[in-house]
């Protein structure tokens, strides 16, 4: 499995080596500007959050796009013919996405430390210092939301997955595949929707960050994806690649 995400990268390596040098380049750009010390800061955490979005929304298309060539293009049923079952295939593809936006989050986090090296630090303590006049921890907050970042993301891939799956398998002579993927996408996401209600009917606030209720709504969470990638699993080493 890991020799399928070891593979997946060898291939991808200097596309993402391109992207970091153009948005290296972009950052740099800034400082050439002639703005004030707030003006800079300012320009560059605005910046680096609309090319965070930029690069997030070029992975999610990327990781749906890899998932479609592998279920309805010649090269990726070669895949199928490797040693490989379909939950290690399922699994290679959902661990190579998660730690591509790993990978993403370290690269912006590394480009934001640095940043506040080169300017005036008083300026983010005192943002910082703002947010925690409001009653909100900063870091519980930021890890809350990074949690919650990749269970909702892997949620959602599962989701895709097992559309596009579920379009290979019950509907594999009909043409319009990529549109009937769409309206099933459209069902799961509804059935999973009414499962998360049922199974939590609690609402996080900032002030919970950190206690149980978070805890217990993660494992939910946690339940329910392994629940869709039981089944998506299952029908990638049943009924495609048998």
């Amino acid at each position: 499995m890991f020799n399928l995400i070891k593979y997946d990268w060898i291939r991808k390596w200097i596309y993402a080596l391109s992207g970091l040098v153009v948005i290296i380049f972009i950052n740099i750009g800034i400082y050439f500007k002639g703005y004030s010390p707030s003006e800079q800061i300012g320009s560059l955490v605005g910046l680096n959050m609309l090319l965070f979005f930029i690069s997030s929304v070029v992975l999610f298309v990327l990781h749906v796009r890899k998932m479609n060539k592998l279920l309805f293009s010649e090269e990726g049923q070669f895949t199928f013919l490797t040693p490989l079952n379909g939950y290690e295939i399922l699994g290679a593809n959902l661990i190579g996405a998660l730690l591509d936006i790993i990978m993403l989050l370290v690269m912006f986090l590394t480009i934001f430390f640095v940043n506040t090296f080169f300017n005036d630090m008083n300026i983010v303590n005192e943002a910082v210092s703002y947010i925690h006049v409001t009653g909100v921890d900063v870091y519980e907050l930021i890890m809350t939301i990074l949690v919650m970042v990749f269970s909702g993301y892997s949620m959602l891939l599962v989701t895709i997955f097992l559309s596009m799956i579920l379009v290979k398998t019950l509907f594999y002579n009909i043409k319009a595949k990529k549109i009937l993927s769409f309206v099933v996408f459209i069902f799961v996401s509804k059935f999973n929707s009414m499962i998360a209600g049922m199974l939590n009917n609690t609402n996080i606030r900032p002030e919970s960050i950190g206690n149980e209720v978070l805890i217990m709504s993660m494992i939910k969470v946690f339940m329910l994806l392994l629940f869709w990638y039981g089944i998506s699993g299952y029908l990638l080493e049943k009924k495609v690649s048998a």
